[in-house]
């Protein structure tokens, strides 16, 4: 088992650590300038001043990293990826606790870590990182309920909470499962449904539920109601089938390709005991449970699957159990190298989609090293305006949006005037002002992924 999963953290590292902390993207700059905690009251502002989401735990590791690496990207990118670790931890031993076979349980984790959607981005892009601190916190809140540790979980469920909104539906999650009767590792069947034993298991996290809202309600957390248009929910029956069908492929997609290809190769089909169905039903209702906002969500984000797909991948891990006890030891045998195979052959696959983060992340580190030396030399009044490359996916406004000014601002410590033309997407929405073109005191064109200065207009 030690070296199936060395070769699991192996393809893991191989994936992804090479394309990790090469820049920050548009909403690392805010939280990283926004989180640099100079003593106990910028820790604590967090919790009690939300002007727009409420995820304190996020800033906290922001703070931390601001302190333990600067404007270093790198060390940023490290912090996802050991979180991402302790997470896939986390879930083989949920998995173990559920009594999948530990075999299993590391195709769980495998089925999960390695995802096309969601995880990729969760990694490249450090604000990303949202969704991965909500997957651990909420993988340990099911750990410790299905282990009976009640009050354990009541914690785990306030920092995931306090980590993303998505986080909102896990008492009902685990509210399922305890209807279900959670089987742990040494029940042999379901217990059947019992919605008076379930709530008499989970009211501790309901409890947890109304203080967090009362806590976003004081600090002044956006609602449904007060959000901006993309994160106002939709009840058009046409956009939810949508998103249905978005975030089914990208939760699921990778587990029901695994369990198809394995049962091939084992030559046998899944006859699932009760007890196998019964982690595949609390997969799904996993899975479900933790897409609910994201279905009501007019914008689409990859993001959103991330803590779905545990679920699809905890599902597919008990089927491929169920495969594996009917097959032949040939059978195994080549179930076993089938295995091995796919993850080799989706290496190259992964890297392809790394580029569309990496590419931007190593532009933004480029242009904010050739603005520095420049802002630092201009007049506090002066504006730089950078013409973009717009027909480049790694663009200007694709690296900053909005929030150029704050990039240049954490690269200097300096206040600078910069203007993308043509203009940013949202740039109104966000308080843009276009300077007149006598203000401009320095001119920079992208061209090919150069950024190089240019004469500014008489």
């Amino acid at each position: 088992m030690r070296i199936w999963t060395g070769l699991l953290l192996l393809a893991l590292l191989v994936i992804y650590l090479p394309d990790l902390g090469h820049g920050f993207i548009k909403d690392d700059f805010v939280w990283i300038a926004s989180n640099q905690a100079g003593g106990l009251e910028d820790l604590l502002r967090p919790f009690t001043h939300a002007p727009d989401f409420y995820r304190p735990l996020v800033s906290l590791s922001f703070a931390a990293n601001w302190w333990l690496f600067g404007a270093e990207p790198l060390g940023y990118g490290l912090t996802n990826l050991v979180l991402l670790l302790a997470a896939a931890g986390v879930l083989w031993s949920l998995a173990l606790a559920l009594g999948l076979p530990r075999g299993a349980a590391l195709a769980c984790c495998a089925l999960w870590t390695l995802n096309f959607h969601g995880i990729g981005m969760a990694l490249l892009w450090i604000s990303g990182r949202t969704s991965l601190l909500a997957a651990l916190f909420s993988l340990l809140a099911a750990r410790a309920f299905v282990r009976g540790s009640g009050a354990w979980a009541a914690g785990w469920v306030l920092l995931a909470l306090l980590s993303k909104e998505e986080a909102a539906l896990l008492p009902f999650v685990l509210l399922a499962w305890a209807a279900l009767g959670p089987a742990g590792a040494n029940d042999s069947a379901p217990q059947g449904i019992d919605l008076r034993r379930a709530l008499r298991r989970t009211w501790p996290l309901f409890a947890v539920l109304a203080v967090y809202l009362a806590l976003r309600t004081a600090a002044g957390g956006m609602t449904p109601a007060t959000a901006p248009a993309a994160y106002q929910f939709t009840y058009d029956p046409a956009a939810i089938g949508r998103n249905a069908l978005e975030y089914l492929d990208r939760s699921a997609t990778l587990s029901a390709a695994a369990l198809l290809v394995l049962g091939l190769a084992a030559g046998a089909l899944p006859r699932p005991t009760p007890q196998q169905k019964h982690l595949a039903a609390l997969g799904g209702a996993w899975m479900v449970g933790h897409l609910g906002l994201a279905l009501l969500l007019p914008v689409r984000s990859s993001l959103y699957a991330v803590g779905p797909s545990a679920g699809a991948a905890l599902a597919g891990a008990a089927l491929l159990a169920a495969v594996w006890q009917r097959a032949t030891p040939g059978g195994r045998r080549r179930m076993l190298g089938a295995a091995v195979a796919v993850v080799l052959l989706t290496v190259p696959v992964h890297w392809s989609r790394n580029e569309r983060w990496v590419a931007p992340a190593e532009l933004s580190a480029h242009v904010l090293d050739v603005l520095a030396p420049v802002a630092a030399a201009l007049p506090a009044d002066a504006v730089v305006q950078l013409d973009d490359d717009r027909g480049s996916r790694a663009n200007l406004d694709a690296c900053f949006g909005t929030l150029v000014e704050t990039a240049v601002r954490l690269q200097t410590g300096l206040d600078r005037r910069v203007w993308i033309e043509p203009p940013v997407v949202d740039w109104e929405a966000g308080g843009l002002v276009a300077p007149e073109p006598q203000d401009v005191a320095a001119r920079f064109a992208l061209s090919g992924g150069v950024l190089a200065r240019v004469a500014a207009d008489p």
